[in-house]
């Protein structure tokens, strides 16, 4: 379960979040949605555990975002909506480059399973930003700015966080990962 509970976030002067609060169940799925610059990216970097609230806290699992950002990034994946910094990466790459981020003990390993169960394991040598990467369906239905997979790459793949949907390579891969 992840709690956020009344978390602001100030850069200087600029108010980013205000008192934001809710709640995710296991297995329900939560979109934020907003214009830019509404707190989104800031919301889920402070969910991750990557970037600290200025006021309030998130639990992670009944682990504090204040109190243990470590274990928290250890249980949450967080990629970023700037999929052009990884498109000369190759899948395998990629998710061995995360896993490895969130000391997940066998990176290569969890590389792998997270292909076969997304219906990737025959891309995992293509790199991201080639065309080969991506089946023809979603060549036709996704934008250069379209986020990367989300894959938790914790090996008990218990939270993902993302700024943007999954439509880097097919569609149905995006839904799986969800």
């Amino acid at each position: 379960m992840i709690e956020v509970r009344d978390i602001s976030r100030r850069f200087g002067s600029l108010l980013a979040l205000d008192h934001v609060s809710f709640r995710v169940e296991p297995g329900e799925i939560v979109a934020l949605l907003g214009p830019n610059g509404a707190g989104k990216t800031t919301a889920s970097r402070i969910i991750a555990g990557i970037l600290a609230p200025s006021e309030g806290d998130v639990l992670v699992d009944g682990i504090s975002v204040r109190d243990d950002p470590n274990a928290v990034r250890r249980r949450c994946g967080f990629v970023t909506d700037q999929p052009a910094l990884y498109d000369r990466m190759t899948l395998r790459a990629y998710l061995t480059f995360f896993g490895s981020l969130y000391e997940v003990p066998t990176p290569g390993k969890r590389a792998m399973e997270l292909a076969i169960m997304l219906g990737l394991a025959d891309r995992l040598d293509a790199r991201l930003g080639s065309s080969s990467a991506r089946s023809s369906s979603a060549r036709t239905t996704s934008t250069r700015r379209s986020g990367s997979p989300i894959v938790s790459p914790s090996s008990t793949a218990a939270r993902s966080c993302a700024t943007a949907p999954p439509t880097r390579f097919a569609p149905r891969s995006g839904r799986r990962s969800w």
